[in-house]
């Protein structure tokens, strides 16, 4: 997904054309294992709720609730999502 769109919907149908991408086929030349990682992929959920509301303070807030009220059911037994 950190590669794109195209590439995502690519490499879903077929995964070994992910071995065509012109960074990961670089990346393999010199050994270089984190050509697929970006750091900014890591606060994708936290990003998209700044740009619908403008805020980022209410997304931690509910994700520890969400985290929370998770805790909560696991220590009741309950399934967790």
């Amino acid at each position: 997904m950190a590669l794109g769109r195209d590439w995502y919907e690519q490499v879903a149908a077929h995964p070994d054309t992910l071995a065509e991408h012109p960074a990961v086929r670089t990346a393999a030349a010199v050994g270089d294992q984190d050509v697929i990682f970006d750091e900014a992929f890591n606060f994708v959920s936290s990003t998209a709720y700044q740009r619908l509301t403008g805020d980022t303070d209410d997304f931690w807030e509910a994700w520890e609730t969400y985290l929370a009220a998770r805790s909560i059911s696991d220590k009741r037994g309950r399934r967790r999502p």
